[in-house]
């Protein structure tokens, strides 16, 4: 390979990296959706505690919100 297709190569590949970010937290939004959804089925089932339940919730909560606003933010970067 030459140099400048070396080069080349490397630029499409910075290019495709914010659309592999956004596939990669879409992906992880929706594990958590499948999380809470599992942790809901637990504490029905009365496999956790109402305080632990509560706990691992807030912390899916938190995630979730982190994640969504991340992805929000590289999208906006890649509209600008």
């Amino acid at each position: 390979m030459h140099r400048n297709d070396l080069i080349e190569h490397r630029r499409r590949r910075c290019k495709e990296l914010p659309f592999a970010l956004l596939r990669f937290l879409t992906i992880a939004i929706c594990y958590v959706s499948e999380l809470d959804t599992q942790l809901e089925i637990a504490r029905r089932l009365n496999y956790l505690l109402r305080s632990d339940h509560q706990t691992l919730d807030n912390n899916l909560t938190s995630n979730s919100r982190m994640l969504i606003t991340l992805r929000k933010s590289v999208r906006s970067k890649l509209n600008s």
